[in-house]
């Protein structure tokens, strides 16, 4: 019994999968352990490589956030907590996601309005004349008149 990976997008998740669980164990290379677990995750329980980083990211960050590396991933017990915790990963990153696309929506609809918003131009005004004071206190100068009024 071994993994079929079926495309490039399988692959790429597979590598994540392997690097996440390196990462949270602390180890150079997956253990023949762990190995198994994936692939009966994967063929037994119809888990998607996805789907087993989103639990083992789930039990890092939101379920035992407190507990240092040592105590959550023990490689004796390997990544079998993922089943424990699949449908509230499965919520918790359905959430994740509808937030993401309600603010996605919402910057969209903030970028359109200010796209239609346009300069209102007020051409029934006409300039306010100023008024320069010269040296002299009684000589007023309107600069907006012409010569001849």
């Amino acid at each position: 019994m071994s993994i079929v990976i079926n495309n490039n997008n399988d692959d790429k998740m597979y590598n994540t999968l392997q690097n996440i669980i390196k990462d949270l164990f602390n180890i150079s290379e997956v253990t023949p352990m762990i190995q198994k677990q994936i692939q009966k995750l994967v063929l037994k329980d119809g888990m998607s490589f996805k789907e087993i980083c989103q639990c083992l990211v789930y039990i890092d960050e939101v379920k035992m956030p407190n507990q240092s590396r040592v105590e959550k991933w023990n490689t004796i017990y390997g990544i079998s907590k993922v089943l424990n915790v699949r449908e509230e990963s499965g919520r918790y990153f359905a959430q994740l996601k509808r937030q993401y696309e309600s603010q996605k929506t919402e910057a969209q609809r903030v970028a359109d309005e200010m796209e239609n918003r346009r300069e209102i131009k007020i051409s029934w005004l006409k300039p306010i004349k100023t008024i320069t004071r010269h040296k002299n206190p009684e000589t007023i100068v309107f600069e907006d008149e012409d010569e001849d009024e």
